[in-house]
């Protein structure tokens, strides 16, 4: 395992104690360098530290939902309607806006409306909504459009 500079620089580190009152004098102490980086310590990139005492070690693989489209346009212009017909995506979703001039407004929790409580928007341009990492879904998604026809562009996983 190969240590960087940087942790060749901490290992003749000395430390310096202050004085406290009731002590006469100021010391310094060389710290061994397995004291200075213990598990902690600093590697290049081209190897993988080890795993601490008593953890078994396994390579970390992640895995993404595929994905599935849901592209729609609005039916009619001022209504709520719901995407991905009416399933509530597994682990996510991505609406994005391509309309040049109209807003797109989303929700998961209620019936979307402009400027509504629990909607967000996909601004006009190209604007999208993704849920954050980690976050699921608590319903089917709504979409809010003041436009027939508007273009609304969706995922989900």
């Amino acid at each position: 395992m190969k240590r960087t500079s940087l942790g060749r620089a901490l290992a003749g580190l000395l430390l310096t104690v202050a004085a406290v009152p009731g002590f006469a004098q100021t010391k310094s102490v060389e710290v061994p360098a397995a004291r200075q980086l213990g598990a902690a310590q600093l590697y290049d990139g081209t190897q993988s530290p080890p795993a601490p005492l008593g953890v078994a070690s396994a390579p970390l693989t992640t895995t993404g939902s595929p994905g599935s489209a849901g592209d729609a346009t609005i039916v009619t212009g001022g209504n709520a309607e719901t995407l991905f017909s009416g399933a509530t995506p597994a682990n996510g979703f991505e609406i994005c806006n391509p309309d040049p001039a109209n807003d797109l407004w989303v929700s998961d929790s209620t019936t979307a409306a402009a400027n509504g409580q629990g909607s967000q928007i996909a601004p006009h341009g190209g604007g999208c909504y993704d849920t954050p990492s980690g976050y699921r879904p608590v319903g089917p998604v709504s979409v809010y459009g003041g436009v027939t026809g508007q273009k609304i562009s969706a995922r989900r996983w």
